[in-house]
């Protein structure tokens, strides 16, 4: 069922695994389910707006501090619910968009 919602309304991203040297390995291939969102839902950290967050869905095991690349911007993943039904694991967290440090 989740995977029938990812090919028809999916997109297409790249995954960033970050190992504990902080350093994040090669982009992985990825197809995420970008969930809607009201401002009320995510706690908005100083310096944001409420369009630098995505609540995201995958099938593959995402963790907190990774990070996506999909629709042409790099995002932290921060805290991960997995979740279980239909006989189908997948992992729901919001994104924080991230904010280049180039001055």
């Amino acid at each position: 069922m989740i995977d029938g919602l990812l090919r028809q309304y999916g997109v297409y991203g790249w995954w960033k695994q970050r190992q504990s040297s902080g350093e994040y390995l090669d982009n992985v291939p990825i197809r995420l389910l970008k969930v809607s969102t009201r401002a009320e839902e995510i706690l908005i950290e100083p310096g944001y707006g409420s369009d630098d967050y995505q609540l995201i869905l995958a099938l593959v095991a995402i963790d907190h501090k990774d990070r996506l690349v999909f629709d042409g911007t790099e995002w932290d993943v921060l805290p991960v619910t997995k979740n279980s039904g239909f006989g189908e694991v997948a992992y729901t967290a919001v994104c924080r968009r991230v904010i280049s440090q180039n001055v």
